[in-house]
């Protein structure tokens, strides 16, 4: 069932992330639901959506193909679909700091996490100018 949501003829970015949302995710937001736990909600949709586009990305310039890289290349070049992918795994990542910046117990948790997702540079030398 995972798989046929993957293997769609045209996928855009954003049905993307809705199928993510509901096959990566469902178990654990049914979970913080269970609890009333909306901050833990956003949190889990925005980070496994993060590390699900990090580890295609990732998948894909090591010379391996994925099912949605493979839609992906047929609506954009390698440098604009590379740019595409960039730029969303940043808008995450700031999204993703700004609805923790409140959330003083966390940030360091999530920073951590994100900091161990890819290559990427950590967020604190980002944060940082470094």
């Amino acid at each position: 069932m995972k798989m046929k949501h993957y293997e769609q003829e045209r996928l855009t970015l954003k049905e993307f992330e809705g199928i993510v949302n509901i096959v990566e995710t469902g178990l654990m937001q049914q979970i913080a639901s269970h609890f009333d736990e909306k901050k833990w909600q956003i949190l889990i949709k925005e980070f496994f959506y993060l590390k699900k586009l990090i580890t295609e990305k990732e998948t894909w310039l090591s010379g391996n193909e994925t099912v949605f890289m493979k839609t992906m290349q047929k609506e954009y070049t390698r440098n604009r679909l590379e740019f595409i992918l960039d730029q969303k795994i940043e808008e995450l990542k700031d999204r993703i700091l700004q609805f923790t910046e409140s959330w003083t117990s966390m940030k360091p948790f999530v920073i951590w996490h994100i900091d161990n997702l890819s290559y990427y540079d950590s967020i604190e030398n980002i944060a940082e100018g470094e």
